[in-house]
């Protein structure tokens, strides 16, 4: 399946107010692929800021003409100061107008200065909400000759932009002009002086009035308080708490000297759940505060009330729930109840619904209820408000269900006779030994089948990926160290590592020394109950890893867009209509992007990732595959620089490592990745799609039409049975046919593998393979990055 590269956008006018904000030249967006080695090797100079917009108004394009009265032609060209050794074409003009009507779109709060060796003619920086870097070029006063001239400019956008190149500052990042790529840096703009002065002067004022106001009150305090003159009494932890509002999740754990984790209960003789989740929130507070004292630095949290199940974490009661949920695509994108979305690590755990009791009646759920008459007397006492419950409504009638509250009761309702077959957790399912112990003295046995996928995951918010990250990190970090026979007592053999600071480089030294590797910590908890199954050892790289999880109630929670709408990352992309899908098409990638002839477009592409690019597109814009400009990048680093800037919306062929899920090298930023789908074991690689990390709902959504892709194969469903898809409210009624438009249009998993890569033999084996109970094999993954 090929695709056209956009050739039909809109050029830019003379005028800044006649260009639209949403159209990309076709030509300036094959340029942005060029590569840095054709500039010359950069001369060092001075970093510096200064704004170009000195009014403290909105930056419309009255504004920009308003300068142009000042400035030779500002509002089309920019006063370029060229070295004396480079050839001086025609200026360009500017490509994006300045945004307006909004009050963070004031100039001045940030600036941007780049020092190069190359020909820049004008500059403008998306940063994915129609915000900018524009400015023209000077040359430093005492510079030396041979130094390249300083690019100056101010930028303008929300907050989050601006937080998103503050962290990026000093570190290397591509801008797109209007005919080739340059490095720059963001820093903050100190240079407005008359900002400054007007902040100094009211914060005199502030401190005036305060001086006053404590004057005021401590007299009243002395005449109004009691025959003792008592002190006015001030609210404790005001001050504390307006500070961490402001203060990333890490940050304030670091502050308070606390990690709160979630704790559920499960009774267990056999297995000691609440153990094995310990040791995962232990490993995250020894990584933080060192394994010495990390058990003095962690505060358990016990909610009982699972009508709101999720709200202690979403309101931050809690910093990470550790118990184990289901990742689901329902839990990611929107939880009713506290009516958001969740951010989850790789599963920790896999298991999945069991069932155990009489030997008769459990013979009737493992034969799929397909002798209900024959069965009559069955009942299962089920957890209700479980995915457990969901799976078993919909396969019997309600009549044959007992709903309960707890395993407890469960187990109680079992010895009572009140049902003869219990369904829980694998983990969860009593043995023989425990439910005589309750008091229960007829046959029973446990079906070794799993009835349902569960993949449990670490919990975290979503409004803070770095935390996310980092939790993700340490529990990567338990699977690496087995992987590589690193144990408890050997933990000093794990390379320490600053990607999170010089002050954690043992962080994951720390971690394993408190509770050993994964493997450790599940044959301390788990193996006597629980015997380690395939799905939970570590994927040596020879057998399948391509397992999807499960949707959740996606048909059900249907989004009401006047209430809780589509982040700003997607309803841009709507607006805008089109996906921009970065891509690197050379001939060393033949069968996942490369360049075809084409009889209606100047650029034509084919291949496994412009397939993923067509789904995504078909998937947003109901059916419409070609709603796609094609972003062609030379090397990873310009692809994820052009990510951070808002230039392109997802990223293809890109790896999911450690460095690049925290800190990637040439952005300084952390991106989000879907899952792999495709896996270089000889070279420890995978494939992935990456999207900024700030961009839940766009991430997410990305996330799930690859993992729709592999359930599409697992389930047989190609494109002609593509109504065979789940229907999906969670985005809103106009996206319910979202996972059936992309299997339409581009097949299942298996028909993008044989059409792009096996054609040219390529052959589909080892961890490309699926995982299915036929041939289940290993699904933990050591990800590339840690050793």
């Amino acid at each position: 399946m090929s695709a056209s590269g956009s050739s039909d956008c809109e050029k830019t006018g003379g005028n800044a107010k006649d260009v639209d904000a949403n159209a990309v030249d076709s030509e300036a967006t094959g340029n942005m692929a060029g590569s840095l080695e054709s500039l010359q090797t950069p001369v060092e100079g001075t970093l510096t800021s200064a704004s170009v917009v000195e009014k403290q108004t909105p930056c419309n394009n009255d504004h920009i003409k308003e300068e142009g009265k000042a400035k030779t032609n500002a509002e089309s060209t920019l006063d370029i100061t060229l070295p004396e050794r480079m050839p001086i074409p025609t200026p360009l003009p500017m490509p994006i107008p300045l945004p307006s009507g909004r009050p963070d779109s004031l100039p001045g709060a940030y600036a941007v200065g780049t020092s190069f060796a190359g020909l820049i003619t004008s500059f403008a920086r998306r940063t994915g909400e129609d915000s900018v870097i524009a400015g023209n070029e000077a040359e430093p006063e005492d510079s030396p000759s041979e130094s390249p001239p300083l690019l100056q400019g101010t930028l303008v956008g929300p907050p989050r932009n601006r937080r998103r190149l503050q962290a990026a500052s000093c570190h290397p990042a591509m801008v797109h002009t209007s005919q080739l790529p340059i490095t720059g840096t963001a820093v903050r703009d100190d240079d407005n002086g008359q900002k400054r002065r007007a902040a100094l002067f009211a914060l005199a004022v502030v401190v005036m009035l305060a001086v006053i106001v404590a004057l005021v009150l401590g007299l009243l305090g002395v005449f109004a308080g009691n025959n003792e003159g008592e002190p006015l009494q001030i609210l404790a932890g005001s001050k504390e708490e307006n500070t961490n509002d402001s203060l990333s999740t890490l940050q304030r754990i670091k502050q308070e000297g606390i990690l709160r984790c979630e704790y559920r209960e499960v009774p267990n003789n056999i297995t000691d759940i609440p153990g094995f989740s310990y040791s995962f929130c232990l490993a995250v507070a020894a990584a933080i505060f060192g394994q010495e004292t990390a058990k003095d630095k962690i505060d358990f949290q016990k909610f009982k009330n699972r009508t709101s199940l999720f709200a202690p974490l979403v309101e931050g009661q809690v910093d990470l729930y550790c118990s184990g949920y289901t990742h689901t695509m329902e839990r990611d994108v929107l939880q009713t109840q506290v009516k958001t979305g969740l951010s989850f690590t790789a599963p920790f755990l896999y298991i999945g619904m069991a069932v155990a009791g009489d030997p008769f009646h459990v013979g009737c759920v493992e034969d799929n209820f397909r002798h209900l008459y024959e069965c009559q007397s069955l009942k299962i006492c089920v957890r209700q408000d479980t995915t457990y419950a969901s799976i078993v409504q919909a396969a019997i009638p309600r009549r044959y269900i007992v709903p309960v509250e707890t395993v407890g009761h469960a187990t109680k309702g079992f010895v009572k006779g009140d049902c003869n077959v219990i369904a829980l957790g694998s983990f969860a399912a009593l043995s023989a030994e425990e439910i005589a112990a309750a008091g229960y003295n007829g046959s029973y046995v446990r079906s070794e089948r799993y009835f349902s996928k569960e993949p449990l995951g670490l919990a975290t918010r979503k409004d803070d990926p770095e935390f996310t990250a980092f939790v993700a990190a340490i529990l990567d970090s338990l699977f690496v160290a087995e992987l590589h026979n690193i144990t408890q007592a050997t933990a000093h053999l794990f390379p320490p590592m600053q990607i999170f600071g010089i002050d954690s480089q043992y962080m994951f030294q720390d971690a394993i020394s408190a509770v050993g590797n994964y493997g450790e910590i599940y044959k301390r908890h788990l193996a006597r109950g629980i015997p380690r199954a395939t799905l939970n050892e570590v994927n040596q790289g020879t057998t399948g890893l391509l397992f999807s999880h499960p949707f959740g109630a996606i048909g059900e929670n249907t989004r009401e867009e006047d209430k809780i709408p589509l982040g700003d990352d997607v309803q841009s992309i709507v607006e805008r209509g089109s996906v921009r899908c970065g891509i690197s098409a050379n001939a060393e990638r033949a069968g996942f992007a490369s360049k075809v002839n084409s009889t209606v477009s100047s650029v034509a592409y084919e291949g496994f990732e412009i397939d993923l690019c067509q789904s995504l597109s078909t998937s947003l814009f109901q059916g419409q595959p070609n709603k796609i400009q094609f972003v062609e990048v030379e090397k990873p680093e310009h692809g994820f620089a052009l990510l951070a800037s808002g230039a392109i919306d997802v990223l293809a062929g890109v790896t999911s490592s450690l460095q690049n899920r925290v800190k990637e090298p040439s952005t300084g930023l952390g991106y989000s990745f879907s899952v792999p789908y495709f896996y270089d074991s000889v070279h420890n690689s995978n494939l992935c799609m990456a999207t900024n990390q700030d961009a839940h709902d766009w991430s997410v959504w990305v996330y799930w039409i690859v993992t729709a892709l592999i359930f599409a194969e697992e389930q047989g469903i190609g494109q002609e049975t593509s109504n065979m898809m789940p229907e999906v409210l969670l985005f809103g009624n106009q996206y319910k046919r979202m996972f059936r438009d992309a299997i339409l249009e581009v097949g299942n998993y298996g028909d993008l593998f044989d059409r792009n890569l096996k054609a040219i033999n390529i052959p589909r084996t080892g961890q490309n393979m699926l995982n299915q109970n036929s041939n289940q094999g290993p699904q933990h993954y050591a990800p590339p990055g840690f050793i």
